[in-house]
């Protein structure tokens, strides 16, 4: 799978050394940045797995964005877990 899509922001990263042994094609992504990633399947699992009307589900996405959510961080690994790829694909693009 390959999704995109044009945003008005933009994120940036920096490269850090991680203490402990880790894969080496693992990610990992702000709480801010995987939540506003997300949001169209955060939506989408809200509204046709949890039976939350959708204003609410729009409410609920936006408001974790600043504060901890439990059900979307929930959603989010639910995504992960569910992925074929044992993850979720990303492609990264770097300037030259």
């Amino acid at each position: 799978m390959l999704g995109g899509s044009r945003l008005h922001w933009t994120g940036r990263a920096v490269i850090v050394p991680h203490t402990e042994p880790v894969m080496a094609d693992i990610i990992y992504l702000p709480w801010k940045l995987a939540n506003q990633l997300l949001k169209l399947e955060i939506l989408n699992l809200m509204v046709n797995r949890y039976d939350i009307p959708f204003d609410q589900a729009i409410y609920r996405q936006i408001t974790s964005i600043v504060k901890y959510d439990p059900l979307v961080d929930d959603i989010i690994k639910t995504l992960i877990n569910e992925s074929p790829y044992g993850g979720l694909c990303i492609l990264l693009g770097r300037n030259p």
